[in-house]
Order: structure tokens, then sequence, then C-alpha cells
């Protein structure tokens, strides 16, 4: 039945049979107009995805309030900066934040739209593009949030640099800190005409 009623859209907007392509539809609704009654096993699909995600919510809150409590806890018998606390709490924030912008809530808008009964077709690789760039914007939420993997990061990429350019077979003083390498690999590279 769901092949039957994409046969059309998946044929002129991507050009190709639905039958040759994987695909998963969510039909909301049986028949059209006075006779279309609602599909009882979509909604169950809904109500399944919509548990599993308020799950997720629920550990990641808890987890949430826990660790900050902890750090708060350890905060007190410790010299800890108030910075580092809102560190933790905002890379916290962030990580909540991150999936649900990137995909939980594209999935729920994708996934409840038909039970609105509207009539627009979208290109559904944006939800994909979404489910792909997360990892990377988590990425980004930890190096911008927390100080100490951002000079961790940095030191590594000052490492792999130097050991990059020694490979190449330039000259690069041993005796150098690792803070300056980059300048030095510069002069370096000035030196020589590359």
């Amino acid at each position: 039945m769901t092949d039957a009623y994409m046969k059309k859209e998946m044929l002129s907007n991507y050009g190709v049979a639905v039958k040759d392509v994987a695909n998963y539809v969510v039909l909301a609704y049986n028949g059209e107009g006075e006779s279309k009654t609602l599909r009882w096993n979509s909604v169950a699909c809904i109500l399944s995805v919509s548990s599993l995600l308020s799950f997720q919510y629920l550990v990641m809150l808890i987890s949430g309030i826990l660790v900050y409590r902890e750090i708060q806890r350890k905060s007190r018998c410790s010299e800890s900066s108030k910075h580092e606390k809102l560190q933790v709490f905002v890379a916290l924030v962030y990580q909540v934040a991150a999936p649900t912008i990137f995909i939980q809530l594209p999935s729920f808008i994708v996934l409840t739209i038909p039970f609105l009964d509207l009539k627009f077709s979208f290109r559904g690789a944006i939800i994909i593009y979404g489910y792909c760039t997360y990892p990377f914007v988590d990425f980004l939420i930890i190096l911008k949030v927390i100080t100490e993997y951002r000079n961790a990061y940095k030191r590594f990429l000052t490492k792999l640099a130097y050991r990059f350019i020694e490979i190449l077979g330039y000259n690069i003083s041993t005796t150098v800190a690792p803070s300056s390498t980059a300048a030095t690999i510069s002069r370096t590279l000035a030196r020589s005409g590359t």
C-alpha cells in the first residue's frame, strides 16, 4: 500500500521506482476523503519512537543532574573555580541541545507530519544531513566548552604538524617547546623557500 502511495512521488522527485530503493514510509491513513481511517500500526510506530526518545531524555536528565550534584559536592571539598563548574554545566546543556536539534526534532517532525494530513513534498536528504552532522557538532561542542580538551587537541595537532614536517625532510630545532613549534615550522619553511 505504501509503495503504491509513493510510486508517483518517487518517480517525479527522484526519478526512480519505489521498489528499487530502500524506503521507510509512515502512512497515517487508509484511503482518501470520507472513507479514510487511521492506520493503527503507524500510530504504534510513532508511540514506540516517542517512548524511546522520552526514555533517552530521561536518562540524559537524570545523568546530568547526578553529574552536576557530584561536581557541586566535590567543589565544596576542593578549591574548584566557578569557571570550571560553569564549563561543565554549559557542556551538559549543549550535550542535550545538540542531539535534540540534529536528530530528535527532525525525526519527530518527519514521523508526525503524516498525521496532520498535510500535502507537501520535501527532500529527505535534509534529515540525513542532520544525522551525519551531529557527531562533528558534538566534537566541536567538547572543544569549545572544555578548555582542557581544547588545549590537548592543540598540543596533538602541533605534535602532528611537527612530525609531518620532519617526515618531509625539513630541519626543525628539537629544543623548541611544542607551543612555539608552529612558529618554528613557519620560519623554517620560509627560509627554505616553500
